[in-house]
């Protein structure tokens, strides 16, 4: 069990907590504080994409994918003629451009990843 000061925050888990980077566990315990004993689906994203699932006060796990510039530096890193692509705000749809291409399809492979787990 891993507490706050004050209780708000427990967490109940079925693993070693110690094996849980402190990453992903501040997100646990910064959205039980807020939202209480609700079900949740958390994302953080940044180097990786990591998506946690809390039902009521337990962690019942989660998982990592690489995030977008990981999966976009990997495509430049290992291929001849893609370029590095940088992110923009836009419409997501079929890419005219290479870059748009590869834009479009990070972003796919991301949300097509987290909705075809099961998170129940």
């Amino acid at each position: 069990m891993l507490a706050d000061r004050n209780n708000a925050g427990t967490l109940q888990s079925h693993y070693d907590r110690t094996a849980l980077g402190l990453d992903r566990l501040a997100n646990l315990v910064a959205a039980r504080m807020i939202a209480k004993n609700r079900n949740l689906i958390i994302l953080s994203s940044g180097t990786a994409l990591t998506v946690d699932v809390m039902e009521g006060r337990r962690h019942v796990g989660g998982f990592i994918l690489p995030g977008l510039g990981l999966l976009r530096e990997s495509l430049y890193n290992r291929t001849d003629l893609l370029p590095l692509v940088i992110d923009k705000q836009e419409k997501l749809g079929l890419g005219l451009t290479t870059e748009d291409a590869i834009r479009h399809g990070t972003c796919s492979v991301s949300s097509a990843e987290i909705g075809q787990n099961d998170m129940s």
